[in-house]
C-alpha cells in the first residue's frame, strides 16, 4: 500500500487553478464552495471506466501468467482473492463519485476554450494548504497521471496491496468488506479518477475527488446531458470570505471593464490568504512573525493569450 499511499499524498508546489466563468465566479465567492460533478457526466465519461477496464486488463494478465504454475491455485482459483477482485470491479465502475477540477496552469488556451464561452473567463488560484485540508471534508487532492506506464504502475500496486490484506485476514470475514474496512476501495476510486488519456497532459490537472455520503447533501443542475447531480465543497467557514490566492482575467475585448468588475468582486468576497498567520521560521530561536499587509493581498491578473472574437 505503500506506493499507493505515496501518490495519494502528493502535494502541489505552487497554487492550482479552476477555470470557470463570470457567473461561475460570483457562485463561488458567495457560496464560498465550489462544485464537484458527477464523474459519470464530464465531458469524457469513459475516463473512470477506462481506469477500471485498465485495472481488469492487469488482473487478467497476472491471472494468465500464474495460472499454469504449480503452488499458485490460492490466487488462482474461483475463490481466489484475485478472481474475487476481477468480479467486483463491475460494481466499482457505478461508484457515485464527485470532482472538482484544478490545472496547476493559470493561462491555457485550451482550458479557456473548455471551460469559459466568449470573454467572460476566469481562473482562481488557491494555495495547495487550502486544498489539502478539505480531506477533513472527505474530498482528496489528487494529482491526475498522464502515462500509460505510470498508470499500469498504480494499478499492481493496487492489486498488491489488496493480496497483503487477503493475507493479513482470516476465513471468518469476507475479502470484500475487508477491503471497505481499510480504505482500499475508496483508495482505488481515487486512482481510477486521476488516470486520465496521455493526450489530456497540457492541462497538468489535479482534481479533488469525494463520494456521496448522503443523499441529502446532493444537489441537482441542468447540462448536456440532462440532470447532472454535485456536490458543494465548503472552502470557508460562514463567518469567513473565501481564500484566494490569485484571480485570472480570461481572454477580453474589454480588458478595462473585467479588471474594474474583478476587483470589485473580489475586495467583496475574497478574503486575504494569508491573513493572521504566522510566517515561517528559519530557524528556532527566530521570534515569530505576522505576514504585514504587503505580504497578504491576493493578486489580479490578466491572460496573456490574445482575444479573438
Amino acid at each position: 500500500m505503500k506506493l499507493v499511499d505515496e501518490y495519494l499524498g502528493k502535494v502541489p508546489n505552487s497554487a492550482l487553478y479552476h477555470y470557470t466563468n463570470a457567473a461561475g465566479l460570483i457562485g463561488i465567492l458567495k457560496s464560498k464552495s465550489i462544485w464537484a460533478s458527477s464523474i459519470h457526466h464530464l465531458n469524457d465519461t469513459q475516463e473512470y471506466k477506462h481506469a477500471v477496464r485498465m485495472m481488469s486488463d492487469e488482473l487478467e494478465t497476472r491471472l494468465r501468467n500464474i495460472g499454469s504454475q504449480s503452488g499458485l491455485e490460492r490466487l488462482y482459483g474461483t475463490e481466489g482473492p484475485l478472481s474475487l477482485l476481477r468480479e467486483n470491479l463491475e460494481n466499482l465502475k457505478e461508484t457515485p463519485l464527485y470532482i472538482a477540477s484544478f490545472s496547476e496552469h493559470k493561462d491555457v488556451l485550451s482550458q479557456w476554450r473548455g471551460y469559459c464561452q466568449g470573454s467572460d473567463g476566469f481562473s482562481i488560484g488557491f494555495m495547495p494548504q487550502t486544498l489539502t485540508s478539505l480531506k477533513q471534508a472527505g474530498f482528496q487532492l489528487v494529482k491526475c497521471e498522464y502515462s500509460e506506464k505510470g498508470q499500469k504502475r498504480l494499478c499492481n500496486a493496487l492489486i498488491d496491496s489488496y493480496l497483503e490484506m487477503d493475507s493479513t485476514s482470516n476465513v471468518k470475514r469476507s475479502l470484500w468488506r475487508l477491503g471497505r474496512e481499510l480504505n482500499w476501495r475508496s483508495k482505488f476510486s481515487f486512482l481510477a479518477a486521476a488516470i486520465k488519456h496521455s493526450g489530456f497532459r497540457e492541462e497538468a490537472e489535479w482534481r479533488l475527488v469525494g463520494k456521496e455520503e448522503d443523499h441529502d447533501d446532493l444537489r441537482f443542475r441542468a447540462g448536456r446531458s440532462g440532470v447532472i447531480p454535485y456536490l458543494e465543497i465548503p472552502l470557508a467557514a460562514d463567518d469567513e470570505n473565501i481564500p484566494v490566492a490569485e484571480l485570472v482575467i480570461g481572454p477580453t475585448d474589454d480588458k478595462q471593464a473585467s479588471l474594474i468588475g474583478a476587483k470589485k468582486v473580489m475586495e467583496k468576497h475574497a478574503r486575504k490568504f494569508l491573513a493572521e498567520k504566522l510566517l515561517p521560521r528559519r530557524s528556532r530561536i527566530e521570534p515569530l512573525q505576522i505576514a504585514s499587509p504587503g505580504q497578504i493581498d491576493y493578486l489580479i491578473s490578466l491572460s496573456t493569450t490574445p482575444y479573438r472574437n
